[in-house]
């Protein structure tokens, strides 16, 4: 993890996931009907545009999102690049949230990511690897 990895997530993606206390921000939340890009969803009392990728904002759909990237930019893969992140650290910080389900508000869930995300940088993605 370089140090223009380190700050991304630390300037552009924990200020986003944070914003409005966390808000609209959802790791258990997926949009499962097609929905318009151009359509709006409302969640956590707050109104957003549909992302590119079709969930409410999570750590992936946030960054699509600062990134810019198309419905296929997207993948893990990619998203683990952009990170400095191998594969099996992008999936477990993308998809393995059995601390977030436990928070209660939507403040507590971003939280929760904003400080693994910190973890992340600070053992530039050891916490995420499995224990040995």
């Amino acid at each position: 993890m370089n140090q223009r990895q380190k700050n991304f997530i630390l300037n552009k993606l924990i200020p986003f996931i944070s914003r409005e206390h966390g808000r609209g921000f959802g790791m258990d939340t997926w949009i499962t009907t097609a929905l318009d890009p151009s359509e709006s969803y409302f969640a956590d009392g707050v109104e957003r545009a549909v992302p590119v990728c079709g969930t409410i904002p999570c750590i992936v759909g946030s960054i699509t999102i600062l990134k810019k990237l198309g419905e296929h930019g997207g993948t893990t893969q990619n998203l683990a690049k952009i990170l400095g992140l191998d594969f099996n650290q992008a999936c477990a910080l993308f998809f393995e949230w059995d601390r977030i389900k436990r928070a209660k508000t939507p403040y507590g869930k971003a939280q929760v990511a904003v400080r693994l995300l910190k973890e992340v940088v600070r053992t530039e993605g050891a916490c995420l690897n499995p224990p040995n």
